[in-house]
């Protein structure tokens, strides 16, 4: 049997009866379902510019990226985060996790570079979580604190960035803006 591939792409074969065969069209096999891990939501990288206190954040050059999850943005409280905020935090396995407001002055901003996972899964707490001492209920939170790679995120709401941790914040030019 003989093959040969013709101009308008057609398959012919020769045998003792001549049929045509013709290629099925190129059509891409669906893409797989993505796979949520239980108990997680899908968060995802701001496509704005971010500062903090008037420093740029590259957001896609570090371990701990800002996220947006339902259209707000969330600051993962690490040391370098809460110090340039001039936030307490505190680590507790029986407590939790407790944010305060301080008088103190905001910190320089030192990123942890690295590069963010591909798959930004979060979930809610496992953990109790205490503003300015004050205990959240969580599942009653609209904008409730995440957990994303084993740090603590903080929605940047009026409520929590302005009126509980004394902040500063606003969106304007396609950038947000934060400071203390």
């Amino acid at each position: 049997m003989a093959l040969k591939i013709s101009t308008d792409q057609e398959l012919s074969s020769s045998s003792d009866t001549d049929s045509t065969l013709t290629p099925a069209p190129n059509s891409a096999p669906p893409a797989p379902k993505e796979k949520i891990p239980d108990g997680s939501v899908t968060v995802q990288l701001p496509l704005f510019d971010l500062y903090v206190n008037g420093q740029q954040i590259v957001n896609d050059a570090t371990e701990y990226p800002v996220i947006l999850y339902n259209d707000i943005t969330y600051f993962p409280m690490t040391w370098n985060y809460t110090q340039a905020l001039a936030l307490e935090t505190k680590w507790d396995a029986e407590v939790g996790f407790v944010v305060r407001k301080t008088d103190n002055e905001a910190g320089a901003l030192d990123l942890d570079w690295g590069t963010p996972s591909s798959k930004l899964y979060a979930k809610l707490p496992a953990f109790n979580v205490y503003v300015n001492d004050a205990w959240i209920d969580n599942a009653k939170e609209p904008y409730p604190i995440l957990v994303l790679n084993d740090i603590t995120y903080f929605p940047m709401t009026w409520k929590f960035a302005v009126e509980e941790l004394g902040l500063t914040m606003k969106f304007e030019n396609d950038a947000f803006y934060i400071s203390k």
